[in-house]
């Protein structure tokens, strides 16, 4: 059992799902402060899921969050072709259901870094990333 100061000193690692669920929570509000408006979090269309879907006013953003401890490799490289291809297919049917597949949209990667622990270290945004 962990002492009093072994909390304190050696604070609970946080699992994948909280590293991820924290990269999301930062990414959320890294976008508010550059001034997007958030739509919507989570939302699974079919087998897939949009981690965020924002607007900046001119278009619909969908955006995918890569949250890691590793700084060795970028979150771009751990965005494929096919999670690419699911993001696109989700978004399409994500705005056919409400009848607005003539939006303009554009598709961001936003990779948040953090440590064992959930302290930020980083956060880059990643434009038209695919």
């Amino acid at each position: 059992m962990f002492s009093f100061l072994d909390k304190i000193f050696y604070p609970k690692k946080l699992t994948p799902i909280e590293i991820g669920e924290r990269g999301e929570d930062i990414a959320c509000s890294y976008l508010k402060s550059k001034g997007y408006i958030i739509l919507n979090r989570n939302v699974k269309v079919r087998r897939n899921e949009i981690d965020i879907i924002a607007t900046d006013n001119k278009r619909v953003i969908f955006v995918e969050v890569k949250a890691g401890t590793n700084e060795k490799y970028s979150s771009l490289l751990r965005v494929d072709v096919s999670k690419e291809e699911a993001v696109r297919r989700a978004s399409e049917l994500f705005l056919l259901k409400r009848d607005a597949e003539d939006l303009e949209r554009r598709y961001d990667v936003i990779e948040v870094l953090l440590t064992t622990h959930g302290k930020l270290i980083s956060v880059d945004h990643h434009q038209n990333a695919f």
